[in-house]
C-alpha cells in the first residue's frame, strides 16, 4: 500500500506539472492569437489606405495624357 501510495503522488505531481505546462501553452496560445487578430486588422487597414492610393495614382494617370496634350498643344 505504501508503494502504490508513493506512485499515485508521483502521477499526481506529474499531471500537476503537465496541467501547469498546459495552462501556460494556452495563455500563450491567447497571446498568439490577439497578435494575430492585431495584424489581421493592421493589414486591412494598410491594404485599403493602398487602394485609395492606387485609386489616386490611377485618377492623375488618367489625367496626365490629356495634361500631355494640352501642354503639346
Amino acid at each position: 500500500l505504501s508503494i502504490a501510495k508513493t506512485q499515485i503522488e508521483e502521477e499526481a505531481g506529474r499531471i500537476r506539472a503537465r496541467q501547469l505546462e498546459l495552462d501556460r501553452r494556452l495563455q500563450q496560445l491567447d497571446g498568439d492569437i490577439v497578435r494575430e487578430e492585431r495584424m489581421v486588422r493592421d493589414n486591412a487597414n494598410i491594404l485599403e489606405r493602398l487602394a485609395a492610393e492606387e485609386a489616386a495614382l490611377n485618377t492623375e494617370n488618367a489625367g496626365a495624357a490629356d495634361r500631355e496634350a494640352s501642354t503639346r498643344a
